[in-house]
């Protein structure tokens, strides 16, 4: 009895239509719990109502009932709650209704007249199986629930794991593309192609829309935007920003990198900015901003801009150490220079009219700026081996002699070779050795002839015998502008490469009718400064070119 008390759940109902055999039921049950709820009903239709209704615990079902049988309520039944323990009643035992009632989810069935502690028995395993079936269902709705945040978790984890394969593969990348940046970077001594470099470098590796590039000019009295990608509107190439409060103008000024978010910076901007620094002073700003995933940039990308800086700095460095290594090699050969022509009066300022000139062919043809700047040393030291030949016969009146000729024609070999231990002069060489090569290969040092003879040697030689022609000699008086074009045109594909003169003459009609009263004399008037200033401010005057185009 203890064990059925246990056991006993909420809901007993009696189906039975014989009401003193109902009563003696639910008597019988109600002494073993008080309890214990217990229904009594007369048909198969009641029944079915409320086990629609409700979910009794234990359904004791008479098979003969008025209207629809036992066994055509227990159909319905467990169609309605398959749960629901029914025992089957009857007073007309077969093995045959036994076994239907079975075939149709009875759990057990009592034969009329029974004894009260046979129905308890029996009333008892239907509980205990009723509890196992709801211990059951329990412990599979737990199992579902675990399974389902089993499932949720191994999702997240797998999500997470694949994320951060993702950013593994993405941080490998960007460390692949800083190693590779940073040995291109060292390598590159052009301001300009470093610039694109590094912005191209910013937007790809952090993703973004805009990026910038900032440098202090005027002793640092102003920033200036030397490069720009994106910011339409808000930033363009050559804006000046002075030095005041503007948060990023304190980026240069204290060197703390800058991270701009919506509501910090009172835009639509999420902006990282970071100093570009020397040993002994600020370059600039390097700026990137507006993720392309439209994501907030975070200090992780702050982090790595500032590691691209980084590089970009020691790349600037090294320029900046470069330019003054070449501005101070210059000077040297440029002091040579102008010691060579102060032996000749006539020759003063010879170089820097020639330098004019053969830039001024080169640009016209359409060459590169490093080649066109290679043509321009060239021409400004073209004639610095002479430096090394006696005075007279720099300025010797009349013919020279044979030997004295010969002496002459070994002054781009000697040139040449002051040059040499130079290393950025590499390509300025050739140009200077064979700047008195014939078209026709009857020139010197080599007799090189034709496309055989560097394009920049080819075009120094028009230059240099333009300057030439159109100025006074010891010997001879200075040509007109007729006679110089028709000297060269007669010698055009003789000594000259005909292309080259060709471009000349072009020039030279186009500026005669632009400008009224030119003459060849006056292409010294239009190069600004003496020689020395030309040469120490070419570097800058390119670089600035070659940013701006």
């Amino acid at each position: 009895m203890e064990r059925l008390q246990e056991v006993l759940t909420q809901e007993v109902v009696v189906v039975e239509d014989e009401t003193a055999f109902a009563e003696l039921l639910v008597n019988v049950l109600s002494s073993a719990d008080e309890s214990l709820r217990l229904v009594k009903l007369a048909s198969a239709e009641e029944a079915i109502e409320h086990v629609k209704s409700g979910s009794p615990d234990v359904l004791l079902l008479d098979i003969r009932l008025p209207g629809m049988t036992g066994t055509e309520a227990l159909k319905v039944i467990k169609q309605h709650n398959e749960d629901v323990v029914v025992v089957m009643m009857t007073a007309h035992a077969s093995l045959e209704s036994a076994l239907d009632a079975l075939r149709h989810g009875a759990f057990d069935y009592i034969i009329k007249p029974f004894k009260a502690e046979d129905v308890k028995e029996v009333v008892q395993q239907a509980l205990e199986y009723r509890k196992s079936l709801k211990d059951r269902a329990e412990l599979v709705e737990n199992l579902t629930e675990m399974n389902k945040k089993l499932r949720d978790n191994c999702e997240r984890l797998e999500e997470k794991e694949r994320e951060l394969d993702r950013q593994l593969a993405r941080k490998l990348r960007q460390l692949s593309a800083l190693k590779e940046l940073t040995t291109r970077l060292c390598q590159e001594l052009d301001l300009g192609r470093l610039l694109h470099l590094v912005l191209e470098e910013v937007t790809q590796t952090l993703e973004v829309r805009d990026g910038a590039i900032m440098l202090l000019q005027e002793k640092g009295r102003s920033l200036v935007v030397k490069l720009v990608c994106g910011f339409e509107g808000r930033l363009e190439r050559g804006m000046r920003l002075e030095m005041s409060d503007n948060p990023l103008v304190n980026v240069v000024t204290n060197g703390q990198p800058l991270l701009l978010n919506d509501e910090e910076s009172g835009t639509s901007e999420s902006m990282a900015c970071v100093c570009l620094r020397g040993r002994n002073e600020n370059f600039g700003l390097l700026c990137a901003a507006n993720r392309v995933d439209q994501k907030p940039l975070c200090d992780k990308d702050l982090e790595l801009l500032a590691t691209i800086g980084g590089a970009a700095s020691i790349a600037l460095q090294n320029i900046s150490l470069f330019e003054d290594l070449r501005k101070s090699y210059l000077e040297t050969l440029l002091a040579l220079v102008l010691a060579a022509e102060a032996k000749d009066p006539y020759l003063r300022g010879h170089s820097e009219r020639v330098a004019k000139c053969a830039t001024w062919i080169a640009r016209e043809m359409g060459l590169p700026k490093e080649e066109v700047r290679e043509i321009q040393y060239a021409a400004i030291l073209h004639d610095i081996g002479k430096i090394g030949l006696r005075d007279e016969l720099l300025t010797k009146d009349g013919e020279l002699t044979p030997q004295e000729f010969a002496l002459i024609q070994k002054h781009q070999i000697v040139g040449e070779r002051i040059i040499r231990p130079i290393r950025f002069l590499a390509r300025v060489r050739p140009i200077i050795r064979h700047h008195h090569e014939r078209y026709n290969g009857e020139g010197f040092p080599d007799h090189l002839r034709g496309e055989d003879i560097p394009l920049g040697a080819r075009i120094l030689k028009v230059a240099d015998a333009y300057d030439a022609l159109t100025s006074h000699r010891s010997y001879r008086p200075s040509m007109s502008g007729e006679e110089t074009c028709a000297r060269l045109t007669a010698e055009s594909g003789k000594q000259f490469d005909p292309r080259v003169v060709e471009v000349l003459l072009r020039l030279i009609r186009t500026e005669k009718k632009k400008r009224k009263g030119w003459s060849p004399q006056s292409m010294s008037g239009d190069t600004a400064g003496d020689t020395a200033d030309e040469m120490s401010e070419v570097e800058e005057s390119v670089e600035a070119a070659e940013v701006s185009s």
